[in-house]
């Protein structure tokens, strides 16, 4: 659980000290108050990562979205105290001179060891569209929550990484023949096999969790289905079959010159009646559908004994009164909720918890 976020020199908050606690947090301010950018500090610190830049320079106060990386800015900071199995304090920087430190209790640590102290799982305006474009949305999405259930799978997917990036340099380079291929594809057979049935497991449970959340929160959404297909189209961590179709692939590889087969192409569907969501669902059945995975994502956390403090940014778009009720009871009950809207008047029947108005990046009880 969070007990308290300080941050400084981030997007546009002001220096920030705030106790958090268990139950739901209801962030409320107007639009620019600050509170998306309160959210990103938390699950910055905690997982070293943004949810809504891939540059964490980006998140420096008065800083140019895109401006060249290196260039002299000042830096920012931001840290959390946890508590779990034990009490800990995670903070990330970031500056243009140092680049990215992390530490756990003041020391620097691994990153397995920063993301086993706390999970936490988030929902922005951008994970709306999770479901509906590229697949590595989707990928990205079961492999945070792989990592987030059990840091070690984070071993198995660097591994395959480091693979995938030696075979596309191998198949970039000139005049490679398919005798060079041969000791790599062993290796990336070997690992993407493990990839790939870690993955398989994982969506069939995510399937299951998520067919209970669509019950509790009692909507008409009637066959939902998720899938996994894993490329090449083989049993899921078949590695001897793998091996084989790699084989096959060589001679097309070398000539497209990159892998054309392994899980950084494989496809993850959620479907209603049969048909991606992208075709068949309205916007709200969308966010809808959407957050009831991360409820289910959070329930498989719970049973894996790793409680999530889940952030949720602008719960309330795009969902009318009777959606939004049932899609509240299935986190009615999590440990630690922290969500924003700009609407607190939609909350007043669902969140009995504690307010928190923010304006101008500044923090005050409501």
């Amino acid at each position: 659980m969070i007990r308290r976020l300080e941050a400084q020199r981030f997007r546009n908050l002001e220096p920030l000290g705030v106790e958090l606690g268990a139950g739901t947090t209801l962030l409320v301010g107007p639009t620019g108050a600050g509170k998306t950018s309160l959210l990103e500090a938390i699950y910055v610190a905690t997982t070293t990562r943004s949810f809504r830049t891939g540059k964490l320079e980006d998140c420096v106060q008065g800083a140019a979205p895109g401006r060249e990386s290196g260039s002299d800015i000042p830096g920012f900071w931001t840290r959390v105290e946890v508590e779990g199995a034990r009490r800990s304090r995670l903070e990330v920087a970031w500056s243009s001179t140092a680049g990215l430190e992390r530490t756990v209790d003041g020391e620097r640590a691994p990153i397995s060891d920063h993301l086993e102290r706390q999970s936490v799982l988030a929902f922005s305006w951008e994970d709306a569209a999770t479901w509906v474009g590229e697949p590595e949305r989707r990928r990205r999405f079961v492999d945070r929550g792989l990592v987030a259930e059990r840091t070690a799978t984070l071993d198995r997917l660097s591994r395959y990484r480091r693979v995938l990036a030696h075979k596309r340099s191998l198949l970039a380079a000139p005049r490679v023949r398919a005798t060079d291929l041969e000791p790599w594809n062993q290796l990336f057979a070997e690992a993407a096999a493990a990839v790939q049935r870690l993955r398989g497991d994982y969506v069939a449970r995510l399937e299951a969790a998520l067919a209970d959340s669509i019950r509790i929160a009692g909507l008409e959404l009637s066959g939902v289905t998720l899938s996994y297909r894993p490329s090449p189209a083989l049993d899921t961590g078949d590695e001897q079959g793998l091996l084989a179709r790699l084989a096959g692939l060589t001679t097309r590889e070398i000539e497209a010159r990159r892998p054309l087969a392994g899980p950084h192409r494989d496809t993850i569907e959620l479907e209603l009646r049969a048909q991606p969501i992208g075709r068949v669902a309205s916007s709200g059945e969308r966010k809808a559908l959407s957050l009831l995975c991360l409820a289910a994502q959070a329930s498989l956390l719970e049973t894996a004994g790793r409680s999530a403090a889940l952030l949720i940014d602008d719960a309330d778009v795009e969902l009318d009164r009777p959606t939004l009720h049932g899609v509240w009871r299935t986190f009615r009950q999590a440990p630690q909720v922290l969500l924003s809207s700009n609407r607190p008047e939609v909350w007043v029947e669902l969140v009995e918890g504690r307010r928190l108005g923010l304006s101008e990046g500044r923090v005050v009880e409501t």
